[in-house]
């Protein structure tokens, strides 16, 4: 029987093989419905009627966990930055747990679970994979190295932040990859996506417009006061959420036929780009411009749709922003150089810090920069070393993982990044894939490129969840194939629309 063959990126050219259930699945799932099975006829048998429901609710629960780990990922994408703000709210004085945390772990277990028994899809680690756990290993080994120095209420903190920002986003990819993914599975996926960034857009909206706070969260504390933050805890991450939501219903337009679904997505790509902006926020808009920049380099169709689409938007918002917002804020909000000073002096500092701990860092942290900082406080020029004094963290990703982890966990990162890069090129340029599957590749390509250019202005601390969209959607990518046997695939492509 043919078996899939994978290219170096892990991408499917053929159908998966068949789910295999190696000795020990079938004898986990054997112990599972024995257990369920000796319950419920115990229960039956006592007349306790209550326990029984409970124990098929139990074994429906196992059905659905073990079955459509896709349907709780999707769970995962598309709740975190909508509706589990409100089960969160609820659950916000229990320690560190939130539902996207929980939903996590339940994905991570099930991967673990199915790899240990050789049950459903047997995919190798790939040179990604390896590259990603390199990095996750680095960050948990010096984390672990500063535990001697710490109290307890550091130590929780700290996990909070290595797990919710980096060990859920990257990992992600594993868990991603572990997965059966259809064109068609993930051409829903995305539009879900952009319902999801609608829902976001009206938040931002009843946010800034109205006042309305039943989105902001209580379980961590939401930093910018007057700027629309949406269901995040900083206008930030909202901003560079709808900013990359819109790369992703972009993709969708442009591999849509009908008028009416590309109008409409149209219509959705526009208002999350007025959701960007009602963020108040420099950098998402510098994100979703060094992703738009990517799309024209690599999708040709789009070319001149992108160049008379920046002159029509940029007639659009001279006309129509004077009308809905205070110009007079928003004009000083971007011309504001506080930040900017802050951000030199900051850096500065900074490759003093890494001068002092070049290896491996002051150790991995959320305040491991505020604790070191003082006695390498310094300026540049003009700019002094007092506009870094008051600030905790050095507002440049790949310098803070530098400070905390040193040239060794940078380079981890670089490569980990490059690996993803190199991964989604590789599709793209593969001209035996599909159209729609390279074309996904390019649009993910410049998701993550929108990342990583945020990381030039911001620390990933700040992101809970677009991070964690952006690598998860590299997984997803990195092993999609096509919905039709190979024999039926040629001059055909998946018609969405």
């Amino acid at each position: 029987m043919s078996q899939a063959r994978l290219t170096s990126g892990g991408h499917f050219t053929t159908p998966p093989p068949p789910r295999s259930t190696g000795l020990g699945g079938r004898l986990a799932e054997l112990g599972f419905w024995a257990v369920i099975g000796l319950a419920l006829a115990y229960f039956i048998g006592s007349a306790d009627w209550v326990s029984a429901a409970l124990v098929i609710g139990l074994g429906a629960v196992g059905v659905f966990l073990v079955t459509s780990p896709k349907v709780i990922a999707i769970l995962w994408m598309v709740g975190q930055p909508t509706f589990f703000v409100f089960p969160n709210n609820v659950a916000s004085g229990v320690p560190f747990f939130t539902l996207e945390r929980g939903l996590f772990l339940i994905l991570l277990g099930l991967m673990l679970v199915r790899t240990l028994t050789r049950s459903g899809i047997r995919r190798p680690l790939n040179g990604l994979e390896w590259s990603i756990l390199a990095f996750v290993g680095v960050l948990v080994c010096s984390f672990l190295t500063t535990l001697p120095l710490k109290d307890l209420k550091i130590v929780r903190s700290d996990i909070a932040l290595l797990f919710q920002c980096y060990l859920m986003p990257w990992l992600s990819i594993l868990i991603a990859r572990r997965m059966d993914w259809t064109e068609l599975d993930v051409l829903r996926f995305l539009r879900l996506l952009t319902v999801t960034g609608i829902a976001l857009v009206a938040i931002g909206v009843l946010q800034f417009f109205f006042h309305v706070q039943w989105f902001t969260p209580r379980s961590f504390e939401v930093i910018h006061e007057g700027r629309t933050t949406g269901t995040f805890g900083n206008a930030v991450e909202y901003g560079s959420t709808l900013s990359g939501l819109a790369i992703l219903t972009l993709a969708q337009f442009t591999m849509a036929r009908d008028p009416l679904l590309r109008a409409v997505l149209l219509a959705c790509c526009g208002a999350m780009v007025g959701g960007v902006i009602i963020c108040l926020t420099r950098s998402p808009l510098v994100g979703l411009a060094a992703g738009l920049l990517v799309i024209y380099l690599g999708d040709p169709r789009i070319r001149s749709f992108l160049a008379g689409g920046a002159v029509v938007g940029l007639i659009g918002a001279i006309l129509i922003i004077p009308l809905v917002l205070d110009t007079d804020a928003l004009t000083a909000r971007f011309e504001e150089m506080e930040p900017i000073y802050n951000r030199v002096a900051l850096f500065a500092t900074a490759g003093q810090m890494i001068g002092a701990y070049p290896l491996f860092g002051v150790g991995f942290g959320r305040y491991g920069f505020s604790d070191y900082k003082t006695a390498y406080l310094t300026g540049i020029g003009e700019i002094g070393a007092e506009w870094a004094a008051s600030i905790g963290i050095p507002h440049l990703e790949y310098i803070h993982i530098a400070v905390l982890t040193g040239l060794v966990g940078l380079g981890c990162y670089i490569l980990a990044t490059r690996a993803c890069i190199r991964t989604l090129r590789a599709i793209s340029a593969n001209k035996q894939t599909s159209p729609f599957t390279r074309t996904v590749a390019i649009y993910v390509l410049a998701l993550l490129v929108s990342l990583i250019v945020n990381g030039l202005f911001v620390d990933f601390m700040a992101y809970n969840y677009f991070a964690s969209l952006v690598y998860f959607m590299v997984g997803v990518t990195s092993v999609m194939r096509p919905d039709l046997p190979a024999s039926r695939r040629s001059g055909e492509t998946l018609p969405i629309g």
